[in-house]
């Protein structure tokens, strides 16, 4: 098989591009939630700040827009995660104050899309009747999300000023080929967090140890199904590798976004999804990343080359960073917790046109058969190991669990 790339800029192409018409239809819902979802997805895209912050800056976004809705509303089912006005913003319009909220949070996080951000705002607010109820919604609405953003500025932590040295033993990770890359942000694993006390507070047991037969187990299958001459791999697994190496927070959104508008749910509904959906994200990378670099645990490639199979690759390209756990899985499983406590657990029809691979859609009967590919893709992809994407996906459930918990009735 053939080892497909695909740069970071590509992938930001393929989020505007995505993003677009999903603003067209919630306009015509007049659905701000989703509208101003879709306006967060574009902005982060354009400014290419890396996954760890777009994933922080979308968390911020929408509990902006959560807290904004439920302020104003003053509902025992929909109350504010973060912040509680100290003025009562009973009366003012909710749509008013969700475009007003995401505004000024996108505007203090992207400052050089001003502009464009602005023109988004009138025209959500040229839909809305003039008087005191828009005037208070737009109020609350930046009330909230300023102090929002001023709670949570400093979530990505600054680069670390002592470089991450990787280990010298068999087991620890090393920079792989073909561009052996440092590690990517070791300081993320001491990010603050919405719903946890500290990132090492669920903290997994140590990965396998080498030569164990969970260990054994894994490398045999990832040597065999996830090389880029495996014969043991199907065309569709193939597709599903390749597919899958788009990160960001843009899928599980999107997800969201196509389950919402099939079921038809109201902006308040959508406020409250949106929120549980990027907090648990964000908890699931920082706990993700606290596992990497606390047990350092090496990737596929280094593994198997070590055992002798100098020449073996892996069909896409391997991150720069421990392989243990597995982060697209974590976020797969907070995310899949989340849309199945919204939307059940039967059948849920979901169908993707893949943005790196044009004009191939991926079909799902279910959330938990999306959920499943996400993690099964890494393995065929040849850059994880299984043990790593089930505990990864055991995690993230239990990280959905919480934000359900804050922000379900």
């Amino acid at each position: 098989m053939t080892t497909l790339r695909i740069s970071g800029a590509l992938i930001s192409a393929a989020v505007l591009m995505l993003s677009a018409p999903l603003t067209a239809r919630a306009a015509d819902g007049h659905n701000f939630v989703l509208e101003w979802n879709a306006i967060a997805l574009r902005a982060t895209a354009t400014a290419k700040v890396g996954t760890p912050a777009e994933t922080q800056n979308m968390a911020v976004v929408q509990v902006a827009v959560s807290d904004a809705m439920a302020n104003i509303l003053a509902s025992p089912a929909h109350r504010p995660f973060s912040v509680v006005l100290s003025k009562s913003s009973g009366g003012a319009s909710p749509d008013a104050a969700v475009a007003a909220a995401a505004h000024a949070a996108l505007v203090s996080l992207y400052p050089g899309q001003r502009e464009q951000l602005d023109a988004d705002l009138r025209e959500s607010l040229d839909r809305i009747a003039a008087g005191r109820a828009k005037d208070n919604g737009v109020a609350a609405g930046a009330a909230v999300a300023d102090q929002i953003v001023a709670m949570h500025r400093h979530d990505i932590p600054s680069p670390s000023v002592k470089p991450y040295v990787p280990g010298s033993n068999a087991g620890d990770w090393q920079p792989t080929p073909p561009r052996l890359l440092p590690a990517l942000m070791p300081e993320l694993a001491s990010a603050s967090t919405w719903l946890l006390t500290k990132p090492d507070s669920l903290r997994p047991s140590p990965p396998p140890a080498l030569g164990s037969a969970i260990y054994m187990r894994d490398l045999a299958e990832v040597t065999s199904i996830g090389g880029a001459a495996s014969a043991t791999r199907t065309a569709d697994q193939t597709q599903a590798a390749i597919y899958w190496q788009w990160v960001g927070p843009a899928y599980p959104n999107l997800a969201a976004t196509q389950l919402a508008n099939a079921r038809g749910l109201s902006a308040e509904q959508d406020a409250r999804l949106f929120a549980a959906l990027n907090v648990a994200n964000a908890d699931a990378l920082t706990v993700a990343w606290d596992s990497k670099y606390a047990y350092n645990l090496w990737r596929p490639i280094t593994a198997i080359r070590a055992g002798g199979l100098g020449d073996w690759s892996p069909e896409i390209d391997t991150p720069p960073f421990p392989e243990y756990i597995a982060a697209h899985s974590i976020i797969a499983g907070s995310s899949a917790e989340v849309l199945e406590a919204w939307f059940g657990v039967g059948p849920n029809p979901m169908a993707f046109e893949s943005p790196l691979l044009p004009g191939v859609t991926r079909h799902f009967s279910d959330i938990e058969q999306w959920d499943q590919e996400i993690s099964n893709a890494r393995i065929w992809g040849g850059v994880h190991f299984r043990n790593s994407c089930e505990v990864g996906d055991t995690l993230g459930r239990r990280i959905g669990a919480l934000a359900i918990s804050r922000f379900m009735p």
